[in-house]
């Protein structure tokens, strides 16, 4: 799966969006198929979908085992494939028009890093990367994005803006691993990952946000009591893990896209017509981008749902309250 956004104000770059539906198009062997998601002349999605390779690209003979044992092995392994013991979600949130507040600490003001200045003659220390990403990391709160005690974070606060943070949650797996059982806690959650990436200056500000935690879709109470407490130990609902993302990057507009897998044809036949746990899940999360989703602040614009072969997608555009931003300042073509 790749995606692209494409905002309103970038409509006559079309060329270079077809070079790349091209090149991932041959890259796949010609398998697969494009998508726009959202409104052309609006704010939207380029999305392309393309099944996983079932080709063998090791041979036997590239093995330790005997060739027999290991061929038997790999024709097992593509007709038998691990069961998908959980759903899988994924999250992705871009956003535009940072506020002026919200952009301000991914310049490095010195006050954010007080240890930067020698207090004897005023001079300017060197700052590595990972140790400006660890003071955005806790100055703006992406620590408590989910509980700290299951959640390592690497993040890069480049020069001279810029930030940069991939974060495991839990074992990092969103399938359960082989032998794990409900005692410890990775069979009922799944780990995850989570990703973000910011360009803070004013005329194309933009942050991105990406995760594929499970996680509930309905609000979890436990969480929104914990929200304001720095020792959370409860992962946040759906809803309060995109208001926590909104509330510190303060977009002026944005696109939220969720992803969830689909039963099989064999699993919806087993379930006899009934409705499955994931169909289930799915009616959820369209219910879940409802126009309060984002509270008062901010307007939804557009709700739109896709079914894919094994996945539902809903996409959503908001736009904060009263915001006019006009058009993008637009870099020089290269």
């Amino acid at each position: 799966m790749a995606c692209l956004v494409r905002d309103r104000a970038k409509s006559h770059r079309g060329a270079r969006t077809d070079d790349v539906l091209r090149f991932s198009y041959r890259s796949v062997d010609h398998k697969g198929a494009a998508y726009t998601v959202g409104p052309m002349n609006g704010d939207h999605w380029l999305l392309y979908l393309t099944s996983p390779s079932t080709r063998v690209t090791v041979s036997p003979a590239d093995h330790k085992l005997p060739r027999a044992i290991s061929a038997a092995a790999t024709a097992e392994n593509i007709r038998q494939p691990s069961p998908r013991r959980r759903q899988d979600q994924t999250l992705e949130i871009l956003m535009t028009h940072l506020s002026p507040s919200a952009r301000a600490p991914f310049f490095h003001p010195a006050d954010l890093d007080p240890s930067h200045t020698s207090p004897a003659s005023d001079a300017i220390k060197p700052r590595s990367g990972h140790h400006l990403g660890a003071i955005l990391t806790t100055h703006l709160g992406i620590d408590q994005l989910f509980p700290r005690d299951e959640t390592t974070i690497d993040a890069f606060g480049f020069e001279p803006c810029g930030y940069s943070a991939n974060g495991i949650v839990g074992s990092g797996s969103s399938a359960a691993t082989a032998g794990s059982s409900p005692e410890d806690g990775e069979e009922e959650q799944g780990g995850g990952y989570f990703t973000i990436h910011v360009t803070p200056e004013e005329g194309w500000s933009f942050a991105s946000f990406e995760c594929n935690v499970p996680l509930p879709l309905g609000t979890n109470a436990a969480a929104a009591a914990a929200n304001d407490e720095a020792t959370t130990t409860a992962r946040p609902d759906l809803q309060t893990l995109i208001r926590k993302v909104i509330d510190i990057f303060q977009p002026g507009r944005l696109s939220i896209t969720l992803f969830l897998s689909t039963p099989s044809e064999d699993e919806a036949a087993a379930a006899g017509g009934e409705l499955t746990q994931d169909e289930d899940t799915a009616r959820q999360a369209w219910s879940a981008f409802s126009k309060s989703l984002l509270g008062s602040g901010y307007v939804r614009q557009d709700r739109i749902g896709y079914e894919f072969e094994g996945y539902d997608l809903v996409f959503g555009c908001f736009e904060r309250r009263g915001f006019e931003g006009g058009k993008l300042a637009l870099a020089p073509d290269v």
